[in-house]
């Protein structure tokens, strides 16, 4: 196998360690995380997705209190490309994805990162493991706007990375 390809694989597999890791839970039906993240964020998530499924835009939720904005609320997060995309599924799995998926992306993106910084592979993979899996976004299952938001942080990194090495106008405007 050549070096493109065992990077590739290793993307692939920080992509899906993370549903393995996780397949206890979500193959007996429990939702990937408690406390706030059953209470509060999958609720607002799941109001988000069912407006969005009727056809309307997810402003208001009739449910919370006496009603509260759902559009302004970063938890629901009912504009965010990744959860839009998941709005024809099932709430329940919707917000398993969502999870998922945020935790492969963040691994595989701090891969890619370290890889741009000249890491050695088995060292970015390493990293991109300990990020996705490890102590701290598994902590906080509950606290999932912070799990959905973590691939943004490796990759604001490459593309300040990006632009560094190779800074223009333009690069700056993007």
């Amino acid at each position: 196998m050549t070096r493109a390809g065992r990077h590739r694989l290793a993307l692939l597999l920080l992509l899906a360690l993370p549903a393995l890791a996780h397949a206890p839970a979500w193959l007996d039906g429990r939702l990937l995380g408690s406390g706030d993240a059953a209470a509060l964020h999958y609720p607002l998530r799941a109001a988000a997705w069912q407006a969005w499924r009727a056809g309307d835009l997810p402003a208001w939720n009739p449910w919370t209190f006496s009603g509260m904005p759902l559009l302004a609320s970063y938890r629901a997060g009912a504009l965010y490309p990744p959860a839009l995309a998941l709005s024809p599924l099932p709430p329940f799995w919707a917000f398993q994805l969502l999870v998922l998926a945020s935790l492969g992306a963040a691994g595989a993106l701090t891969a890619l990162y370290l890889r741009r910084l000249q890491a050695l592979p088995v060292g970015a993979y390493a990293a991109g493991l300990c990020f996705a899996l490890g102590p701290y976004l598994v902590g906080h299952l509950s606290d999932t706007a912070a799990i959905v938001a973590a691939p943004t942080l490796p990759l604001l990194l490459l593309a300040a990375e990006s632009h560094m090495n190779r800074a223009t106008l333009g690069r700056a405007a993007g």
